[in-house]
């Protein structure tokens, strides 16, 4: 019987890598995702990084037409507004029980997430927040719903394809910050009402800012 072994396999890791550069916005939703260029990138061969492609497929991230290659997945304004219709279903579900179920050291935690996030905007110049701080599932972890937990990073991951092109309207980055903030004082307080309200605001301004991108 094969052993099992702790090391991560060469298709995990150029998976992870290949993700990670997709959700960084470093390749633009339509671009072509060139197999021997992402394998002397990455120093492996091509067969690790084919079936990376394939997994992230599966995961909607990466689209593949037959006959002409790997393609970052474009969402369509069909597919965006279904996808916020089921953000705003779990974000303010997840924000409900949060107000319910945060505790103090998780207080502290999101607050010390959001300094972060504004000396990351500060030091780089953001115009896009940094998606890596990632405010919402942070939220999410605190509903203490795995299920939601998942189902939020899942819906927001297929979103960042979008948001990286509509989030770099200027301004938008620090107003999105400005609402988190909204969104912390209400778990904070304990309020569920204001929690709701205030992600259901966030919810719409930022279905707001990307209806308005792609109708350009």
């Amino acid at each position: 019987m094969k052993k099992v072994t702790t090391v991560p396999s060469y298709t995990v890791q150029a998976g992870e890598m290949l993700k990670k550069t997709i959700l960084e916005g470093r390749y633009q939703p339509g671009a072509r995702l060139n197999e021997a260029e992402l394998a002397a990138s990455m120093g492996v061969s091509r067969s690790p990084i084919r079936e990376a492609i394939q997994r992230l497929a599966k995961e909607g991230l990466v689209k593949i037409v037959p006959r002409k290659g790997a393609f970052v997945a474009d969402l369509t304004s069909k597919e965006v507004e279904e996808l916020y219709e089921l953000r705003e279903a779990l974000e303010i579900k997840a924000a409900e029980l949060a107000a319910q179920r945060i505790s103090d050291a998780e207080v502290d935690q999101i607050s010390r997430l959001l300094d972060r996030t504004a000396d990351a905007m500060q030091r780089k110049k953001y115009r896009q927040y940094p998606w890596n701080l990632d405010f919402h599932r942070q939220i999410a972890r605190c509903a203490k719903n795995r299920y939601i937990e998942e189902k939020i990073y899942d819906t927001n991951i297929h979103l960042l394809l979008i948001r990286h092109k509509s989030g770099s309207e200027i301004g938008r980055a620090e107003k999105a910050l400005e609402e988190h903030k909204k969104i912390f004082e209400a778990l904070k307080q304990r309020d569920v009402n204001l929690a709701k309200a205030s992600m259901e605001e966030h919810i719409r301004f930022s279905k707001m800012n990307v209806t308005n991108f792609l109708s350009e």
